[in-house]
């Protein structure tokens, strides 16, 4: 490492320490272009440029180092993993093919094989490959998770079940554990096996609840009392975008609705990405969303600068709407309107009794405490809804309540008060079966086959639920 070089990461160690990611990744925008020396040096930025939100820059890194060492196996399996991280399912596909054996004999590298080829739909390939990466590795629980959300399974499937039962007791960690019993409990849904299947997702939330457990809502109810200043006073970005915010519960039709309003012209999907989080940090300097109720025009413009930046990273086009589908950003609604005005939210309602039971059987990427024991997914649904009344009080407007009910009776109805809220065309809105977009959340199997009324009084499947009663959500 030379001293210059050391001395750069040194100040960009400082900015990221204190939330100036504008300033660090302008300064990693230099080394993309003239890539240090050092190998290990450019893996170092390369990781940096990831976990401070500059995906492009990693990729134009990593892309350059593996022209330098174009024999570099590892590098090709970074850089598609880079890729990833911008959502480039298919560059990063492109690498896989013309790789194609090379990464069989780890099973790691199998299964990030596997998620992208399940993240683009191609469920029979991502199948194989998570059964390859299983026998490498029988208690891989990244690997049966992923595999357990390919396809529905049925009677046949009982050897898997067997094969994954067997590989409990020899689990590496905890969350190996916790994904195979995951896994599991999808599989004996499929199979309608509830009881069993409700054991197994009973075992995997026992122990993540005894490892994280549910802190409760203070915190988040002390957070939304900003809602009351934005009764009063605040400053918007000058910002004209009309981008989209979907939010909700988890498992509620968050991704089914970003997968049919994506489908239109005007609307850019890009799933679920801490963009706000970005775009606080690289306009404000600051990571506290209750604090952007001061933030000035300039700063607020900087901020909408950062997320246009973040999304353009994503393969947004210039001129999209972007939809940002993170449910849990129905905490955060002040601060996106904040930066765009003109922005819309649309919050999605399902019968609470089919959304606990759901999140019950789901494991998230980004793990959530309070989805691992009934009480806590209620009490948690019960927050959202007083959450999106009090932001209602603001922005009632330009907020708009999707019951996941209605979408699935009368979905033509949906789509043009959908539409009208948004301002669009219904006949432009092609519908989620025709949408070939990447997806990358757990509903990336489901969202590819329509709208169906199966999900419908889910909860009556689970001695556990079905005598739960009916909640007055008006």
């Amino acid at each position: 490492m030379d001293s210059k070089f050391k001395s750069d990461i040194q100040q960009l160690l400082q900015y990221t320490n204190t939330t100036q990611i504008d300033k660090a990744l302008d300064l990693i925008a230099t080394y993309a272009e003239n890539i240090p020396s050092d190998k290990l040096d450019c893996l170092r930025l390369a990781q940096l440029s990831l976990e401070l939100g500059g995906m492009s820059y990693s990729v134009k890194i990593l892309k350059k180092l593996s022209d330098k060492e174009p024999e570099d196996l590892k590098l090709k399996y970074h850089l598609a993993t880079a890729y990833l991280f911008c959502n480039d399912y298919e560059n990063a596909k492109q690498i896989f093919e013309l790789n194609k054996g090379k990464f069989d004999s780890n099973a790691g590298a199998l299964n990030t094989v596997a998620s992208c080829y399940s993240g683009l739909g191609e469920f029979d390939e991502a199948e194989r490959l998570f059964r390859k990466a299983l026998e490498l590795n029988p208690t891989l629980g990244i690997a049966a998770h992923g595999l357990s959300k390919c396809r529905k399974f049925e009677k046949d499937d009982y050897p898997l079940l067997e094969q994954l039962e067997k590989a409990k007791p020899n689990a590496k960690d905890n969350d190996s554990l916790i994904k195979l019993n995951k896994a599991i409990a999808k599989i004996y849904n499929d199979l309608k096996e509830y009881d069993k299947a409700w054991e197994a997702a009973k075992e995997a939330n026992d122990l993540f609840n005894s490892l994280s457990p549910f802190p409760g809502l203070d915190i988040p109810a002390k957070r939304l009392e900003v809602v009351e200043k934005y009764k009063e006073k605040f400053n918007t970005s000058t910002s004209e975008e009309e981008h989209l915010l979907i939010v909700g519960m988890p498992r509620s039709g968050t991704t089914l609705t970003e997968q049919i309003i994506s489908s239109h012209p005007s609307y850019q999907q890009s799933g679920e990405s801490p963009s706000l989080e970005f775009s606080i940090q690289y306009g404000l300097h600051n990571s506290i969303f209750e604090n952007s109720i001061n933030a000035s025009v300039e700063q607020l413009n900087k901020a909408a600068e950062g997320y246009s930046f973040y999304y353009s990273q994503l393969g947004a086009a210039k001129g999209k709407r972007i939809i940002n589908k993170v449910p849990a950003n129905y905490m955060n609604i002040g601060f996106f309107k904040q930066m765009f005005s003109k922005g819309k939210v649309i919050f999605l309602q399902r019968d609470y009794r089919d959304v606990t039971a759901s999140i019950f059987f789901e494991h998230f990427s980004s793990p959530q405490s309070f989805t691992n024991k009934v009480d806590d997914i209620i009490a948690t649904y019960k927050f959202a809804l007083s959450a999106i009344e009090k932001w209602k009080q603001v922005f009632a407007d330009d907020i708009y309540i999707l019951k996941y009910e209605d979408l699935v009776n009368d979905k033509e109805q949906c789509l043009h008060n959908i539409s009208e809220f948004l301002g669009i065309k219904k006949d432009d809105i092609l519908g989620n079966e025709n949408n070939k977009s990447a997806v990358n959340t757990p509903s990336l199997w489901q969202v590819r086959q329509g709208v169906y009324k199966t999900s419908k009084s889910r909860y009556l499947r689970y001695s556990a639920l079905k005598d739960l009663p009916e909640l007055n959500e008006s």
